[in-house]
Protein backbone atom coordinates (compact mmCIF):
# COMPACT_ATOMS: atom_id res chain seq x y z
CA UNK A 1 0.00 0.00 0.00
CA UNK A 2 2.70 2.49 0.99
CA UNK A 3 4.68 1.94 -2.21
CA UNK A 4 1.55 2.42 -4.31
CA UNK A 5 0.76 5.69 -2.48
CA UNK A 6 4.32 6.95 -2.93
CA UNK A 7 4.24 6.10 -6.63
CA UNK A 8 0.87 7.83 -7.02
CA UNK A 9 2.20 10.95 -5.29
CA UNK A 10 5.29 10.94 -7.47
CA UNK A 11 3.07 10.81 -10.54
CA UNK A 12 0.98 13.70 -9.17
CA UNK A 13 4.07 15.79 -8.44
CA UNK A 14 5.40 15.10 -11.91
CA UNK A 15 2.07 16.15 -13.42
CA UNK A 16 1.54 19.27 -11.28
CA UNK A 17 4.63 21.10 -10.14
CA UNK A 18 4.48 24.28 -8.10
CA UNK A 19 4.85 26.22 -11.35
CA UNK A 20 1.57 24.65 -12.46
CA UNK A 21 -0.20 25.50 -9.20
CA UNK A 22 0.68 29.19 -8.71
CA UNK A 23 1.60 32.35 -10.55
CA UNK A 24 4.60 34.32 -9.23
CA UNK A 25 3.09 37.67 -10.26
CA UNK A 26 -0.11 36.92 -8.33
CA UNK A 27 1.83 35.93 -5.20
CA UNK A 28 3.96 39.07 -5.53
CA UNK A 29 0.88 41.30 -5.74
CA UNK A 30 -0.80 39.53 -2.81
CA UNK A 31 2.26 39.78 -0.54
CA UNK A 32 2.81 43.43 -1.48
CA UNK A 33 -0.84 44.22 -0.65
CA UNK A 34 -0.52 42.33 2.63
CA UNK A 35 2.71 44.03 3.73
CA UNK A 36 2.26 47.57 2.37
CA UNK A 37 0.12 48.72 5.35
CA UNK A 38 2.67 47.20 7.78
CA UNK A 39 5.92 48.24 6.06
CA UNK A 40 6.00 51.83 4.78
CA UNK A 41 9.48 51.51 3.31
CA UNK A 42 8.77 48.28 1.39
CA UNK A 43 10.46 48.61 -2.00
CA UNK A 44 9.89 45.24 -3.62
CA UNK A 45 8.72 41.69 -3.16
CA UNK A 46 10.73 39.05 -4.98
CA UNK A 47 8.99 35.76 -5.77
CA UNK A 48 10.71 32.75 -7.29
CA UNK A 49 8.69 29.69 -8.28
CA UNK A 50 10.22 26.54 -9.69
CA UNK A 51 8.99 22.96 -9.92
CA UNK A 52 9.44 22.14 -6.22
CA UNK A 53 9.46 25.41 -4.27
CA UNK A 54 8.21 28.97 -3.86
CA UNK A 55 10.51 31.56 -2.29
CA UNK A 56 9.21 34.96 -1.19
CA UNK A 57 11.50 37.81 -0.08
CA UNK A 58 10.23 41.24 0.98
CA UNK A 59 12.91 43.87 0.39
CA UNK A 60 13.44 47.29 1.94
CA UNK A 61 15.98 49.92 0.95
CA UNK A 62 19.23 50.34 2.85
CA UNK A 63 22.37 52.36 2.25
CA UNK A 64 23.93 49.24 0.69
CA UNK A 65 20.96 48.48 -1.55
CA UNK A 66 17.80 46.44 -0.88
CA UNK A 67 17.98 43.94 1.96
CA UNK A 68 15.68 41.12 3.02
CA UNK A 69 13.09 42.31 5.52
CA UNK A 70 11.05 39.13 5.67
CA UNK A 71 11.18 35.84 3.83
CA UNK A 72 9.77 32.32 3.63
CA UNK A 73 9.98 29.28 1.37
CA UNK A 74 7.41 26.56 0.68
CA UNK A 75 8.84 23.24 -0.58
CA UNK A 76 7.21 20.05 -1.77
CA UNK A 77 7.60 17.22 0.74
CA UNK A 78 9.54 14.50 -1.13
CA UNK A 79 7.47 11.42 -1.83
CA UNK A 80 4.10 12.82 -0.72
CA UNK A 81 2.15 15.31 -2.81
CA UNK A 82 -0.25 16.05 0.09
CA UNK A 83 2.37 17.75 2.27
CA UNK A 84 4.28 21.02 1.90
CA UNK A 85 7.13 22.24 4.11
CA UNK A 86 7.55 25.85 5.17
CA UNK A 87 11.16 26.72 5.83
CA UNK A 88 13.37 29.77 6.04
CA UNK A 89 10.69 31.95 7.63
CA UNK A 90 12.47 35.06 8.86
CA UNK A 91 11.61 38.60 9.85
CA UNK A 92 14.51 41.02 10.41
CA UNK A 93 15.02 42.25 13.96
CA UNK A 94 14.00 45.80 13.02
CA UNK A 95 10.67 44.51 11.67
CA UNK A 96 9.60 42.38 14.61
CA UNK A 97 6.53 43.04 16.77
CA UNK A 98 4.70 44.74 13.91
CA UNK A 99 2.51 41.79 12.84
CA UNK A 100 4.64 40.95 9.79
CA UNK A 101 5.54 37.41 10.90
CA UNK A 102 1.94 36.59 11.72
CA UNK A 103 0.66 38.09 8.46
CA UNK A 104 3.15 36.12 6.36
CA UNK A 105 2.49 32.96 8.36
CA UNK A 106 -1.26 33.23 7.74
CA UNK A 107 -0.55 33.89 4.07
CA UNK A 108 1.65 30.75 3.83
CA UNK A 109 -1.17 28.65 5.31
CA UNK A 110 -3.72 30.15 2.91
CA UNK A 111 -1.40 29.69 -0.08
CA UNK A 112 -0.70 26.04 0.82
CA UNK A 113 -4.43 25.39 1.27
CA UNK A 114 -5.27 27.07 -2.05
CA UNK A 115 -2.62 24.93 -3.78
CA UNK A 116 -4.44 21.80 -2.60
CA UNK A 117 -2.07 20.59 0.10
CA UNK A 118 -3.51 18.68 3.06
CA UNK A 119 -0.75 19.26 5.62
CA UNK A 120 1.66 22.17 6.18
CA UNK A 121 4.86 21.24 8.03
CA UNK A 122 7.15 23.82 9.65
CA UNK A 123 10.62 23.27 11.02
CA UNK A 124 12.22 25.83 13.26
CA UNK A 125 14.92 26.25 15.87
CA UNK A 126 13.22 25.87 19.24
CA UNK A 127 14.94 29.00 20.55
CA UNK A 128 13.12 31.07 17.90
CA UNK A 129 10.44 32.19 20.35
CA UNK A 130 8.57 34.53 17.96
CA UNK A 131 8.10 31.73 15.39
CA UNK A 132 7.21 29.16 18.08
CA UNK A 133 4.59 31.58 19.44
CA UNK A 134 3.07 32.17 15.98
CA UNK A 135 2.86 28.42 15.30
CA UNK A 136 1.24 27.67 18.65
CA UNK A 137 -1.28 30.52 18.33
CA UNK A 138 -2.34 29.34 14.87
CA UNK A 139 -3.03 25.73 15.87
CA UNK A 140 0.16 23.90 14.88
CA UNK A 141 1.01 20.68 16.73
CA UNK A 142 4.59 19.73 17.54
CA UNK A 143 5.33 16.35 15.98
CA UNK A 144 8.80 15.94 17.46
CA UNK A 145 12.02 17.72 18.26
CA UNK A 146 15.67 16.82 17.93
CA UNK A 147 19.15 18.28 18.07
CA UNK A 148 20.52 18.83 14.58
CA UNK A 149 23.83 16.93 14.51
CA UNK A 150 25.16 19.18 11.78
CA UNK A 151 24.52 22.51 13.57
CA UNK A 152 23.94 21.60 17.21
CA UNK A 153 20.65 23.55 17.09
CA UNK A 154 17.53 22.20 18.81
CA UNK A 155 14.86 21.86 16.10
CA UNK A 156 11.11 21.31 16.30
CA UNK A 157 8.91 19.94 13.54
CA UNK A 158 5.31 21.13 13.72
CA UNK A 159 2.31 20.56 11.47
CA UNK A 160 -1.26 21.61 10.83
CA UNK A 161 -3.98 20.02 8.74
CA UNK A 162 -5.25 22.54 6.21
Amino acid sequence: KYRACALHCQEEIAMKSMKDLVDADTIQAQVEALLRPLVEELCNVSVTVDHTQIRVIALVPSMYGPHAYATFTLCDFPGCCGMVVSTGAYVSHSARNKGIGTALHNYRKELARDMGYTVLVCTDVTTNEPQRSILKASGFTDAFSFVNKRTGNPVAMSYIEL
